[in-house]
């Protein structure tokens, strides 16, 4: 949802979680991740480590700020 929305800051975090914890994703996300691919300034490697609970808690928190209107990114 995030890649398709244009947030692949905020989808990049969500694949790297997903490669650690659930690899059997992969196939699942291909096209999220080409675009996440072409990122011109990808986030750093300390910021995409997310333990489950903090990956669930981020996820919500972007959610909630796409339905409400509001730019997750600022």
């Amino acid at each position: 949802m995030m890649a398709a929305l244009d947030r692949l800051t905020d989808a990049a975090r969500m694949l790297h979680h997903l490669d650690k914890t659930a690899p059997y994703w992969a196939t699942l996300v291909t096209e999220a991740r080409s675009k996440v691919a072409g990122l011109q300034t990808p986030p750093q490697a300390g910021v995409l480590d997310l333990d489950d609970r903090q990956a669930l808690e981020y996820m919500r928190r972007v959610l909630r700020q796409l339905a409400s209107g509001q730019d997750p990114a600022g």
